[in-house]
């Protein structure tokens, strides 16, 4: 999962060290049946990747810093919930 993350985004931060919490998440992905097998996990990267917001592409407003997604974050079942459902693709 760690390589595909890498190979389908590889401008996104990379994972140095894959900690307890970033296991804990990916597994609580895969064991809840929203990301099952690789090929969805291949399918989730590639919606990732088609958000300007989630990529670091968004302009942030004055005072703040540009969001970039990594994985922790992509991961995490709320913000898994919310890119699924189109929350940061500006459709």
């Amino acid at each position: 999962i760690i390589d595909l993350y890498h190979q389908t985004l590889p401008t996104l931060p990379k994972v140095a060290k894959l900690s307890s919490k970033r296991k804990a998440q990916i597994g609580a992905r895969w064991r809840s049946g929203d990301i099952p097998d690789m090929e969805t996990w291949k399918e989730y990267f590639e919606f990732v990747s088609q958000s300007d917001w989630l990529m670091g592409k968004v302009e942030p407003s004055p005072g703040r810093k540009r969001f970039v997604a990594d994985l922790e974050w992509l991961t995490n079942e709320s913000n898994f919930v919310k890119t699924w459902e189109n929350k940061y693709h500006g459709r």
